[in-house]
């Protein structure tokens, strides 16, 4: 379910480096792990780095370009081992730290990150990736006041830095200081006058003081930047069907208003609690109730609860209000699967992909109801597409498999299982098997080729008596 509001904080951490990292204890096998790594091949570079180990355990380097390697194939748990023990071995590295306090920060393990963070600006106060890295962990746990000191800091010591710009207007933002904010946008735009991003978010601020002659005007210039920017697209509709109520202060303090309803309905939904989290966005609704991002929310809210028909009903105000609201289209679709509507669920993700071209979670999601719908030649023609476009994501792999065993293609399913298997390394409790478990209950009639699976993938022992 994707989850969306008014402005994201931008969805990357930078890295602190490897190469530089590497100091004179390279050999050959270092060397080969690092040509792989750099070439996505991380699964022989995580090799190649494991071979150093068993040859230099104390090599603080091979574990943690092995940390590396494992967080760009998705496996932050042993990453954050690997980093842990680069630390143990070279208690002074600022790297490893920022490096481990990135994957704690993306497992949302927002504390440790903090503390990780903290530790790299102790052992050097001038690191720049430290600030704004934490910048943005403070962000994703709601902490905008630290997050903006952060940010702030980072300026100072990279005084053109686009992404900090960025990242602490979006703060500004949704702060409700919005003056500030479109200084901040308007500086990354002076760093890059092609700066799509930067033109669509201040003429959201823009919007959001009730401006909407410049807001229109940064719009359309974001989408002459960027014409596939969809954000740019999606947020000028907004303020077409808003624009008689654009008009000053009394808009102003009504979004600010919905703004924090908003802020406080994410921390809910981010907790797990969806009662609370769906009356915060309730009363942002009360704020506007013809702002169809409002509705979204509350509908991400409902169907995180299980109330998929008032999931339904909320995506279904929010594309009455923005008709080419594509990630409407796509969550409504995912609740209608979930009550079994297969038919309207295809429908809405091929709406969604006329809006926003075709892309692989969408394709995934009408490929995955095309297989619940028995129609498994059309459930592999998307799988497939989808792959094309993320070929390192895992799930489309294993949906695929599944769709060829039920076309009675064994190998080709075999085939698909095994990627699937390399990558994810699964064990009793993981997702591949489970998933056996459940088609086993919801399609009786196939229980004979899942087995049969199972038992060629060496996994029978593992999905029987329990499971």
């Amino acid at each position: 379910m994707r989850v969306r509001g008014y402005s994201l904080l931008l969805g990357f951490l930078i890295v602190f480096s490897s190469l530089q990292a590497l100091g004179q204890n390279w050999n050959d096998h270092l060397k080969s792990g690092m040509a792989y790594f750099e070439k996505g091949e991380y699964d022989k570079a995580i090799a190649e780095y494991t071979k150093q180990i068993d040859i230099s355990p104390q090599m603080a380097d091979a574990y943690y370009d092995r940390g590396l390697a494992y967080v760009k194939i998705g496996k932050l748990k042993k990453a954050i081992t690997d980093y842990t023990k680069a630390i143990e071995l070279r208690p002074d590295w600022d790297w490893a730290y920022g490096n481990r306090a990135n994957a704690y920060d993306m497992k949302g393990d927002h504390q440790k990150a903090l503390l990780d963070y903290g530790k790299v600006i102790e052992l050097n106060p001038d690191n720049f990736r430290a600030y704004f890295n934490r910048g943005i962990c403070f962000g994703n746990k709601g902490d905008y006041d630290n997050a903006l000191a952060d940010y702030t800091h980072a300026l100072e010591l990279s005084p053109n830095n686009r992404d900090c710009f960025i990242n602490r207007g979006m703060v500004l933002t949704s702060k409700g200081e919005y003056d500030k904010a479109i200084d901040d946008f308007s500086n990354a735009i002076e760093i890059n006058e092609q700066d799509a991003l930067a033109y669509s978010n201040r003429g959201w601020v823009y919007y959001k003081k009730g401006d909407c002659t410049s807001a229109l005007a940064d719009f359309d210039r974001a989408i002459q930047v960027d014409p596939n920017f969809y954000k740019a697209w999606t947020n000028r509709r907004i303020l077409e069907s808003h624009k008689k109520n654009c008009s000053g202060v009394s808009r102003q303090d009504m979004a600010k208003r919905g703004n924090i309803y908003t802020q406080r309905g994410f921390e809910y939904y981010n907790q797990g609690d969806c009662n609370k989290s769906i009356d915060e966005f309730t009363k942002a609704i009360r704020t506007d109730p013809k702002y169809a991002i409002y509705y979204y929310n509350r509908g991400c809210a409902y169907e995180k609860k299980g109330a998929s028909e008032d999931a339904i009903a909320d995506y279904t105000k929010a594309i009455g209000l923005t008709p080419d609201y594509s990630s409407a289209y796509i969550n409504r679709g995912i609740s209608y699967r979930s009550i079994g509507n297969l038919d309207q669920a295809i429908s809405d993700f091929s709406k969604a992909m006329k809006i926003e071209g075709e892309k692989a979670d969408t394709l995934l999601e009408r490929g995955v109801a095309y297989f619940e719908k028995k129609e498994y030649s059309l459930a592999v023609s998307d799988l497939l597409k989808a792959l094309e476009f993320s070929p390192n994501d895992l799930l489309p792999y294993m949906k695929l498999g599944h769709a060829f065993l039920f076309q009675g293609k064994k190998d080709e399913a075999l085939k698909e299982y095994r990627i699937f298997i390399e990558k994810y390394k699964p064990n009793p409790t993981d997702i591949l098997v489970d998933d056996f478990s459940t088609l086993k209950k919801r399609y009786p009639d196939k229980v004979s080729l899942i087995e049969e699976a199972e038992k060629e993938l060496g996994m029978a022992e593992q999905n029987g008596e329990g499971k």
